[in-house]
C-alpha cells in the first residue's frame, strides 16, 4: 500500500514507502497481541476482551489492540502448543497473554524469551529465581509475598464463644468491577491488558519504532524492542483499575495489596489496608466497629495470662489482704500489672480472670521448630485474650501479636555491684611513690647532706672568722658541719627554710640542684596523691557498654530469648555485635532462664559478673539489694505493652484507656507506689545516699591515720631524744662538779723575792 501526503505547508510532498503494517506515530496504529487459551478458560477469555473492547473506548489512545486468539483444547499437547506459538510469532504479535496452564505455559516461555516478545501471565505461580525470563511479566502478586504477608493476616477471631468476628481480605479495591469479572484471575488479566496498553502508550511518545515485524521460528531476527517492553511493564507504577496499585520488586515480581474486611454486626466494615512495603495500616474506626467492641466489653470476661515477676506480679507471701489482689489455683497475688489492669477494666467496664503462663516464658520465636512460646504462644493459641507483664514490644513479636500503646517506658542498661568498701592501708600516704623510689630518696637525701658537708670543708668561702673584732684569728669555723647539713637538706624537702645558706658557689651549685630535684619531686608526689585517692573512692572499672565490650575480665550476660537478647542479636552496632558475639561464646552459658537469676550471678559474682536488662527492673532491684547499682545510660529506648491477637476489636480502647490513666498522671503514682513499697534485704543501711554532701567526699581517719601515726612517732621519738639529752647534760654538770669538788681550795703563796 503506497500512501502519498500532501503537507501543505512549504508546498513539500512526503512519499512513504510501501509498508506492510501502520507506523507508531499514526494515530490509528493498530498492534497484534496474541492470547492462548484452554477448554475451561472461556472467564479468562471473556475478560481478556472485555478489556480490550473497553479500551478502544478511549478515544485520545494512539495505540489499539487488535486481539488473536488461540484455542488449545489439551493442556499436555506440547507440540500443537509451539505450533501455534509459532503461528503467532510469524503474524508478528507484540506480546502474548497466557495461557494459565503451568505445562504449557513454560513452553510459551521459553519461545517468548528467544524471540524477545513480551509474556504476560496472570495467575498464580510458584517462582523460582532463577526460572524469571526477562521477557517474562507476572502480573499476579508473586508467591514470594502472597505466602509471607497472608501468614500475617488474621482470618478469624473467636470471642467469648458468642461473637464471631469474621475477617478477610480482598484484592480487588474498585467498586465498578464489570459484571463478567467473577475471580482474582479474570481481575488481574483485565489490568494486565491495560498495563500492558499504558507501557505500549509511553514507549509511542518516544521515537521508538514499537511495531513487530513478522517472525520466524527458525530464524535469528528478533523483537529488539521487546524486552525494553518487558522491562516497562515492571517499572511503570500506576492504580490497576481493578486489584489496586500495580508495583514491581527490583526482581521483577508484583508486590501484594489487600484491604482488610471484617464482618461485624451483620454488615462488612473496611478496617485495615495491607501492602508488602508498608505492612498494615489501620483506618479511622467507624461507628460499627465502636458499637461492636462495646457489645464485646459488657458481655466478655477475658482471660488475662500474666508472668511472676516483682513489682509487675508477685505472690503474697505475708498474709496480708490488699484492694486489687487476684486469686490463682488458690494462691493470692499482686503488683504493678494487676493494679493497672483493674483501673483498666474499671474504665472500660469489664471484668478479668488472671493466669499464669505455664513455661514461664515471655515469648520468643523458635526458627527451628517454627513456632512461639511463652505469653505470645497462648494468644496466639487463643488461649487468652490479654497479656500483661514486663512484656517488651519488639517487631518480632509485633508481627505476631497486637500491642497496646507502651504503658511503661524504658531501655538496656547494666547491672553490677557496687565496689566493696576494703579498709585503707596504714600508710597509704606512701602509696603513690613505690618502695624503690623512697630508697633513692633516701639515698640522694644522704649523699647530697655529705656533699655539702665534704665541700663545704674544700670552699675557702665557708670559712668563717668567729671572732670579727680579731682580724687575725688563729682559728676559723664552718656552718656546715653533719647536722646543719643534714637540716639544710632536710628543710628544702619538707618545703621549709633553713637558717644556714651556702655563700660559696660551689655550695650554692649543690644546693640548687638539691632544690629542683625536691620541686619535681614533692610536686609529682601530690599530684600522685591526689589521684590515688580518688581512685581508690571511686573504684569504678565498668562505666559503659563499650567499658564492657573491650574488656574479658568481666563476663555479662542477659535473659536466655528475651528481648534484650534479641536485640543484640539484630543490632548493627559494632560495639553490640561484638557483646553479643562474646555472650555467646562464654563458657559456661552467661545466659539465665530468669531475671531473678541474673541478679543472684550479680550479687554472688564479687564484681566479676553483669547483667544487662530493663532499667525499670533495675530500678526496682537497686532500691532491693543495697550492693547493686546501674552503670552507664540506657542502650535504646522501648516500651511495655498489653498484648492480644492480631485485629484485635478492643485494642483501640484499651489503648485509649492506658493514655487516659498516663495524662492523669495514675500511671506514675502507680509506679511510685510498687517500686518504693519494696523491702530492702536485712543489713541494707536505710538512709543510703542520706550522709552526701561534703561529707561525703571527705576523706575519713583510715585515709590519713598513718601521718598522725608518724606523727606522734616522731614526737615520741624527739621527746626520748629530750630526755636523752637532758640526762647526758645532768651527768655532764655531776661530773663536772665532782672534779671541782676534788681539786684542794688553797690560796697560792707569793714566791720569796731574793735578796
Amino acid at each position: 500500500m503506497i500512501y502519498i501526503l500532501n503537507k501543505m505547508k512549504k508546498n513539500v510532498f512526503l512519499i512513504m514507502f510501501v509498508l506492510t503494517y501502520v507506523p507508531a506515530y499514526n494515530k490509528s496504529a493498530s498492534l497484534k497481541v496474541g492470547a492462548i487459551f484452554h477448554a475451561g478458560d472461556e472467564n479468562y477469555h471473556k475478560a481478556f476482551i472485555t478489556a480490550i473492547e473497553d479500551l478502544k473506548k478511549d478515544r485520545l489512545s494512539k495505540i489499539e489492540l487488535e486481539p488473536r486468539i488461540i484455542w488449545i483444547n489439551s493442556t499436555i499437547d506440547s507440540f500443537k502448543t509451539a505450533h501455534e506459538v509459532c503461528n503467532l510469532v510469524t503474524e508478528g504479535v507484540a506480546g502474548i497473554f497466557g495461557p494459565a496452564n503451568s505445562y504449557t505455559r513454560d513452553i510459551v516461555s521459553s519461545i517468548t524469551a528467544k524471540f524477545y516478545i513480551p509474556h504476560i501471565e496472570y495467575t498464580y505461580r510458584q517462582t523460582e529465581e532463577s526460572k524469571i525470563w526477562s521477557n517474562e511479566v507476572n502480573m499476579y502478586p508473586d508467591n514470594k509475598y502472597v505466602a509471607k504477608d497472608l501468614k500475617m493476616l488474621p482470618v478469624f477471631t473467636i470471642l467469648n464463644g458468642t461473637y464471631v468476628n469474621i475477617t478477610g481480605f480482598q484484592m480487588i479495591s474498585s467498586e465498578k468491577v464489570p459484571l463478567i469479572i467473577n475471580t482474582i484471575e479474570e481481575a488481574v488479566m483485565y489490568d494486565a491488558v491495560n498495563h500492558f496498553k499504558e507501557a505500549l502508550n509511553v514507549l509511542s511518545t518516544k521515537d521508538l519504532e514499537i511495531q513487530p515485524a513478522p517472525l520466524a521460528c527458525n530464524d535469528t531476527e528478533k523483537y529488539e524492542i521487546g524486552l525494553e517492553v518487558a522491562s516497562l511493564l515492571r517499572d511503570l507504577s500506576r492504580k490497576g483499575e481493578l486489584t489496586g496499585h500495580i508495583e514491581f520488586d527490583e526482581e521483577g515480581r508484583r508486590t501484594f495489596n489487600a484491604s482488610i474486611i471484617s464482618f461485624q454486626l451483620h454488615e462488612y466494615v473496611h478496617t485495615q489496608n495491607w501492602n508488602s512495603q508498608e505492612g498494615l495500616t489501620v483506618l479511622k474506626d467507624s461507628d460499627s466497629s465502636k458499637n461492636y467492641a462495646d457489645t464485646i466489653f459488657s458481655s466478655k470476661n477475658f482471660i488475662v495470662i500474666t508472668k511472676l515477676g516483682a513489682p509487675y506480679v508477685m505472690e503474697v507471701k505475708d498474709g496480708s489482704t490488699g484492694e486489687n489482689q487476684v486469686t490463682i489455683k488458690d494462691k493470692k497475688y499482686e503488683g504493678y500489672c494487676i493494679d493497672l489492669m483493674h483501673k483498666i477494666g474499671e474504665l472500660l467496664k469489664f471484668k478479668y480472670t488472671f493466669e499464669l503462663v505455664e513455661d514461664k516464658q515471655y515469648g520468643s520465636y523458635d526458627p527451628i521448630k517454627k513456632s512461639w512460646n511463652g505469653l505470645v504462644q497462648r494468644i496466639l493459641d487463643r488461649k487468652a485474650d490479654l497479656a500483661i507483664c514486663d512484656l517488651t514490644i519488639t517487631f518480632e513479636r509485633k508481627n505476631a501479636v497486637d500491642f497496646t500503646m507502651p504503658f511503661m517506658t524504658l531501655g538496656i542498661s547494666i547491672l553490677f555491684s557496687q565496689p566493696e568498701d576494703k579498709e585503707p592501708n596504714l600508710f597509704s600516704f606512701l602509696s603513690p611513690l613505690s618502695t624503690d623510689v623512697w630508697m633513692y630518696m633516701a639515698t640522694a637525701y644522704l649523699a647530697v647532706s655529705l656533699m655539702l658537708l665534704f665541700q663545704a670543708r674544700m670552699a675557702p668561702g665557708e670559712w668563717d672568722n668567729p671572732h670579727p673584732c680579731n682580724s687575725e684569728p688563729e682559728e676559723l669555723e664552718n656552718n656546715f658541719n653533719l647536722m646543719n647539713s643534714m637540716w639544710l637538706t632536710m628543710g628544702s624537702l619538707m618545703q621549709q627554710g633553713s637558717d644556714i645558706l651556702p655563700k660559696a658557689p660551689s655550695i650554692r651549685m649543690v644546693a640548687g640542684m638539691w632544690w629542683f630535684f625536691v620541686l619535681i619531686m614533692v610536686s609529682s608526689y601530690t599530684a600522685n596523691l591526689a589521684a590515688f585517692l580518688t581512685a581508690v573512692k571511686m573504684d569504678v572499672s565498668i562505666n559503659s557498654a563499650d567499658d564492657l565490650a573491650k574488656q574479658t575480665k568481666v563476663k555479662y550476660g542477659a535473659l536466655k530469648g528475651g528481648s534484650t537478647s534479641s536485640f543484640f542479636e539484630h543490632s548493627n552496632h559494632t560495639t553490640y555485635q561484638r557483646m553479643w558475639t562474646a555472650m555467646n561464646d562464654a563458657k559456661p552459658s552467661v545466659f539465665t532462664t530468669s531475671n531473678d537469676e541474673g541478679v543472684e550471678r550479680v550479687r554472688t559474682g564479687k564484681r566479676g559478673y553483669a547483667f544487662l536488662m530493663e532499667s525499670t527492673s533495675i530500678e526496682y532491684t537497686v532500691q532491693k539489694h543495697c550492693g547493686l547499682t546501674q552503670v552507664g545510660g540506657l542502650l535504646d529506648s522501648k516500651g511495655y505493652g498489653i498484648a492480644m491477637p492480631l485485629n484485635s476489636p478492643y485494642r483501640t480502647a484499651i489503648s485509649g484507656a492506658v493514655l487516659k490513666l498516663q495524662e492523669s498522671g495514675e500511671l506514675g503514682q502507680l509506679k511510685e507506689h510498687w517500686w518504693k513499697k519494696v523491702e530492702a534485704d536485712p543489713g541494707c543501711n536505710t538512709d543510703r545516699g542520706g550522709g552526701g554532701g561534703a561529707d561525703a567526699d571527705a576523706l575519713k581517719m583510715s585515709n590519713v591515720g598513718g601521718v598522725f601515726l608518724v606523727l606522734m612517732c616522731g614526737c615520741g621519738v624527739s621527746f626520748v631524744i629530750a630526755l636523752c639529752e637532758f640526762a647526758w647534760n645532768v651527768r655532764k654538770v655531776a661530773v663536772e662538779e665532782k672534779e671541782n669538788s676534788d681539786v684542794p681550795s688553797h690560796r697560792s703563796l707569793p714566791s720569796p723575792s731574793p735578796n
